[in-house]
Parts: structure tokens; sequence; C-alpha cells
């Protein structure tokens, strides 16, 4: 049987190969498999697509998610409509006739919306002003979908403290009232005042003029719904009946949760968010326990654990430790160096998740002095909980924190994805790497674990045919269902990079051809 062996060149969207005939050498370095190339069997380049965009570098997925979420957002909107004007029907509030329906359509629903607070509508006209809140329910804030667009979510907020200010200042009741009293008054002038939020400008100066929320449309639908109670009474307009058409009207798909990978060390854990105190931690001592220095004429050398310690309380402190910094905490002169020190790299990244809630408007100092469970919990519960009222409720009445500082702690900007390892592990390992001045892998051994270089792979010989790659870098994959009946890329997971997936698995494709 012919001996060959292959050699690959991968790149982003093409894999050079060679295959070369092997002979056996009686010059090899004492190992009976060692041998030498004598021949060449072919040799070749395969050329595939990398998975982005060639004038942006954007995933193709990019391209077909962006129009499908838009056909989403429209087919439930027209369901959520759809449902809402069959509620109105069943409660007597639309015509069950179309063509009845359609009439309505020629009276305008902001003058309904303003007469509707002191004057009796037909129930049909109420209903007419109710279907009208429908279609413009305004905006609701979700703390978790906000915070990767901080730019957008900071205009809207601007812009809807803008109008509440300005509905103060008019004495306007509710939202329709404050948009539409002009043209209420004076039906037949030409108003500019605005009735739709749009986006006047460009890049930081763009702002808003206004913006409608959703508690604004919450709160003009029950001062309605309380005004023609009063006219029509209880019989027509049950409190059944408005808790019902509340319900659509204000409901909000929540998030679909997100997949995380599984932890590198304990495959049945998620791996834990960046932003975790313990996280931060864990990268900070895996990074300064790594540093050597060293100083003219000198060879390098370890840090003591005195002067780990005190490089770890300061980037515990701040939110950039740069290496100027080390070297006045360690006492050291100026022309020592560090082994990660260079002209690109100036700093070792701090406790960013300190950093953003110890700030003076936020909680404020005294975030360093809780203890590591309780800092734990809040972090974790600032991940999760979508709804930002709830979070601010909680922050006021179980730490104590003023409205401003909760509102400040809700909106402080944490670090975003997930480490490698999960918060079993990553309570292990730390351990393991506050105890000395070691490394990683040796923190990992410590802590029971396998590091990646103590894994032996059982030189198993496939015959022209590779396994999926997420079998053999199962410690470097994500988004697995573990499900032993799914697909092996459903089962295993997928490295998340597009370009780096399609590449692995073309390789499968030249060594099987």
């Amino acid at each position: 049987m012919t001996r060959w062996r292959l050699g690959l060149d991968v790149g982003t969207n093409s894999i050079g190969w060679a295959a070369l005939c092997l002979a056996e050498s009686d010059e090899g370095p004492g190992d009976p498999s060692f041998s030498t190339a004598n021949g060449l069997l072919g040799a070749g380049i395969r050329i595939f697509s990398d998975g982005r965009n060639p004038k942006d570098r954007q995933s193709l997925a990019v391209a077909r998610r962006l129009p499908r979420q838009q056909r989403k957002r429209r087919d439930r909107y027209l369901l959520r409509r759809s449902e809402f004007m069959g509620k109105l029907i069943a409660h007597g509030l639309m015509p069950v006739e179309e063509a009845a329906r359609k009439a309505l359509e020629k009276i305008d629903p902001w003058t309904l919306r303003v007469r509707g607070l002191d004057e009796k509508l037909s129930l049909h006209e109420f209903g007419r002003a109710l279907f009208h809140l429908q279609q413009r329910r305004g905006f609701k804030s979700n703390r978790k979908q906000d915070k990767g667009d901080d730019d957008e979510s900071g205009k809207i907020r601007s812009a809807a403290r803008r109008v509440r200010d300005a509905m103060t200042e008019q004495g306007a009741r509710t939202l329709g009232e404050f948009l539409a009293r002009p043209r209420v008054e004076n039906p037949v002038a030409q108003h500019d005042h605005p009735v739709r939020a749009r986006l006047k400008g460009s890049g930081a100066k763009a702002v808003y003029d206004f913006y409608p929320t959703r508690d604004l449309i919450e709160a003009e639908f029950d001062a309605l719904w309380a005004a023609q109670a009063s006219f029509h009474g209880e019989v027509a307009l049950s409190d059944a009946a408005r808790l019902d058409l509340l319900d659509t009207l204000l409901f909000q798909r929540p998030l679909k949760p997100q997949p995380v990978g599984k932890c590198t060390l304990e495959p049945g854990d998620e791996r834990a968010p960046r932003a975790l105190p313990s996280a931060q931690k864990l990268r900070i001592y895996q990074e300064i326990n790594n540093l050597t220095v060293r100083l003219p004429g000198e060879s390098a050398r370890k840090l003591t654990l005195e002067e780990r310690d005190r490089l770890v309380a300061r980037a515990l402190g701040t939110a950039k430790l740069t290496f100027n910094g080390a070297r006045k905490v360690l006492k050291l002169p100026q022309e020592a160096r560090f082994n990660l020190e260079s002209e690109k790299r100036k700093h070792l990244d701090g406790d960013k998740t300190a950093a953003a809630l110890a700030a003076a408007k936020c909680w404020g100092p005294t975030w360093r002095d809780l203890p590591p469970d309780t800092a734990e919990a809040v972090v974790e519960r600032l991940i999760e909980e979508e709804n930002e009222e709830k979070l601010i409720a909680w922050l006021r009445d179980e730490y104590g924190l003023s409205e401003t500082a909760a509102l400040a702690v809700s909106n402080a900007r944490l670090p975003d994805g997930h480490g490698n390892l999960g918060r079993q592990a990553t309570e292990k390992v730390l351990r393991a790497l506050t105890s000395g001045v070691v490394t990683y892998d040796q923190a990992v051994r410590t802590a029971g674990y396998l590091s990646h270089s103590d894994l032996d792979f059982d030189g198993e010989i496939f015959d022209r045919k590779l396994p999926y790659y997420g079998r053999v870098l199962e410690r470097h994959v994500a988004f697995g269902s573990g499900e032993p009946a799914d697909i092996e890329e459903k089962r295993y997971g997928k490295i998340a990079n597009p370009t780096v997936h399609v590449a692995l698995n073309q390789v499968r494709r030249v060594v099987k051809s």
C-alpha cells in the first residue's frame, strides 16, 4: 500500500493541497514511522466562498436575517391589527359589516381621541379611536434588546422625556390631546405639529422631535375608557372588555433566548457572562499571572506573589491598568519591560464591570464593598432582566438606591458576551489562580481538569473521510444541543466565525476527494 502525506494551506476562501508519496528512511530520528517524501502524487487548489459579502465583509447570513426580521415584524403587526379589530367587533365597538367600518375611516381619529376625553362618542366612534391607538401604540423599551444600540436608545429616551415635559407645560392630559389639540381647535388650518416620530439630522446630531412611548398609549386608553364608560355605563363598556382589548394592545413577545455555548471544562454547564465579577477576576488573575518583567541587563523573571497581589488590587480598582502604572505600583525603573507590553498594547484591562457600576453617578464607590455573592447576584439580574421598571424597583427596594442611581445602574454598559468557562469551572480555576503565581494551564490541572495540552488524541486514521470538526474541537465550538438524535452540526455546535466554519468544512471535502 502506498504511504502518503497530505499538506494543506488553508486560507479564508481557498485551500492549497499537495499529496506527497512517502518512502521509509534509515536516517530517521529513531522513530519507526519517520518517512521522507520521494514523489508528488497530486496537488491543487480548491476555491470556495468564505460566507461573507465581498463589499462590507459581513456574513451572508446578515443579508438574509434583516429582511426576514422585517417580514416578521410586518406579519405580526397585521396579525395584531386583525385580532384587535375582531375584539372590537365582538365587544360592539365596531360594526360587523365591512362597508360600515370603511365609512368610519373617513372620521379623523385624532379628533375623536381629543373629544372622547370630555364628550360622549358613539360606541363605533369610540372603537375608531381605540383602533387608532393600536396602530400607533408607541415604543416599549426592552433592556436586553436595546443594549446593543445605545445611541438609538439614547435618542429615543431623550425624545420621550421632551414629550412628557411638553405635555406638562401645555397641560395636555393625554398624548392624543397633546398632538391633536391644534387641529381640533382649527381644523381648516395647516399645522406643522408632527404626529409621527421622524429622525432629523444625521450622525451624532440626529434627533427625534418627539417619541411616543407605550406607557403614554396605555394611559390614554385608560383615560378614554373611563370617560366613555361614564357616558355609556358598565354594560356597554365592561371591565372584561377593557382588559381583553388592553391585552392585545400592549402585548409584546418576550425575546427569544439566545443559545449559549458550553463550558470548555464542564460540558454540562453554560458559559458564564463576561460581565460577572468572577469572570472579570478570572481574566485579571490569568493575565497578571502570565506577566514577566525584565530589567536592563537581566533575564526576564516572573512576578513574586506580593507583586502579583499589588497589581491585581490595582486592576480590580480601575478599568485600565497601564504598564507605566504597573511599573509605579511595583516601584520598577522606567526601563523595565513586561512581556505583554508592546507598541500596540499599552495596558491591561481592569475590572470593567466594577468601573462602570462604581461610578459616582451610578451605584457609587460602595459597589466595591459588596460581598462577592451579592455583587454576582446583582450583575446576573442586570444581565437577565428585560423589564426596566421592575429592575429599577428591585434596586430601589432591595439596596436603597435612589431613582436616579437605579436608572443609571440599569443603563450601565457592562461587558458583552460570554467567556469560555461556566460558573462552576470559573470558581474552581479562579481559586487555583489566586493561590499562587501560576499559569492558566497549571490552574486548570490544580482545579482537577485536563488542560488542552493534556488531551491525548488517539491518532485514529480515517479512510478518506474526516468527521465533523465539532467532534474533535468540542471545547472550541458553541451552541450545541448535546442531543444524540440531532445532526452533528446541531448536536456539537459550530465555530461562530462563518469564515472558519466554512473553511473547516471545505477541508473535509478536500480530504474526501
